[in-house]
This record gives structure tokens, sequence and C-alpha cells, in this order.
């Protein structure tokens, strides 16, 4: 296998617990999660995570393959400073995820109103 394949799938396979984690939950909250706003907020808390994930390992393979490239270092300094607004960005959205997912959580566990014995 090219020095690329193996890069890629190094990159993958430093990306793929968090990737399956993100899948089994979103799974397990479409699945057995009971309808209501707790379930959508975990849904798209889980979806954000996901969308992060994956953009993030692209984003990784996109550095790795420019690496390879022979471009200019200037073309290469300009492409970077984009990828680290973009990696805030990702960052931004996966940190929404999370606390989205916590709110669904703390709406789902959260007791109702007690009724007097």
């Amino acid at each position: 296998m090219d020095g690329m394949g193996m890069q890629v799938l190094t990159l993958v396979g430093y990306q793929l617990p968090g990737l399956i984690a993100a899948v089994v939950a979103l799974a397990m909250l479409w699945t057995s999660a009971r309808s209501g706003p707790a379930r959508t907020k975990g849904l798209i808390g889980v979806g954000l995570t996901l969308f992060a994930a994956i953009c993030g390992l692209g984003m990784s393979v996109l550095q790795a393959w420019m690496f390879s490239g022979k471009d200019t270092a200037t073309e290469l300094q300009q492409f970077f400073a984009v990828m680290g607004a973009v990696g805030i960005l990702l960052n931004l959205l996966l940190a929404a995820g999370l606390v989205l997912t916590a709110w669904g959580l703390c709406q789902a566990t959260r007791s109702g109103p007690q009724a007097p014995h």
C-alpha cells in the first residue's frame, strides 16, 4: 500500500471509535427513546456530533493529501488558515451537539411534579 493510503487508514483508525460511538448513540436514540422534545434534542445533538466527526476526518485526510502534494509554502499557509477556521467551527458544532444531548437527557430524566402522599 502506498504512503498516502496507509496515512488515510491511520487517520480513519484514530477517528473510528468516536464515529462508532456516535452512530450507536444515534441508533439507540432513534430506536428506543420515547418520542418527545428530549429525544429530538438528543437526536440533533448526536447528529451534530457525528457530522463534526465525519467532517474532522475529511479535514484530516485533506490535510494529509495537501502535504503529499508539491504546493508552495504560500499556498499551504493560506490553506491551513482556512482549515484552522473550519476546525474552530467544527469544534463549536461538536460542543453544541454535546450540550443538546445533555439537555435532552436532563429533560428526559427530570421527574415531574410529585403527588402528595
